[in-house]
């Protein structure tokens, strides 16, 4: 039996509106997040019915909360006056972060490693068994396994 109902859906949506992540909005809602997740993945597949309008509820949600966001942030672009007249300027870096964290407003950054003189680097990978433990089952299977890649190998 599923818990996705109206009101479930408000209460997850209401807290993504206010900017909670979805393991906070799913607590919210009191469904977990894997329910959440499911419940999204069911709305990308279906066309129509109830999973697909959680889907784009949570999607609006999202929406209505970078809207916020970009909102707070014109408006301290654009000052504001107080009562004397003088320009305010309010904080807009907590809209940004939540831009930023919430909404993939972020700068992209990338890292290239290459080895010596740009060519690939070079890798080992060294294999460890610790055969103290291990039955006399695993020790000959072991000791035929390595017999055969030996005879394998030029």
């Amino acid at each position: 039996m599923t818990k996705l109902d109206d009101r479930t859906t408000k209460r997850m949506c209401d807290g993504l509106k206010l900017g909670l992540t979805y393991v906070l909005a799913a607590k919210r809602a009191r469904i977990s997040i894997s329910s959440h997740y499911g419940w999204m993945q069911k709305g990308r597949a279906e066309e129509e019915g109830p999973y697909r309008d959680y889907l784009l509820s949570v999607e609006e949600a999202e929406a209505h909360n970078a809207e916020q966001c970009i909102n707070a942030v014109m408006e301290e672009i654009a000052g504001d006056v107080d009562r004397d007249g003088n320009r305010v300027r309010g904080d807009w870096r907590a809209a940004v972060a939540m831009l930023r964290y919430r909404h993939e407003f972020s700068e992209k950054k990338s890292v290239e490693l290459t080895g010596k003189d740009g060519g690939p680097i070079q890798t080992e990978s060294v294999v460890v068994f610790d055969f103290n433990s291990a039955t006399d089952e695993q020790l000959a299977a072991a000791k035929a396994a390595l017999t055969r890649k030996a005879k394998e190998t030029p």
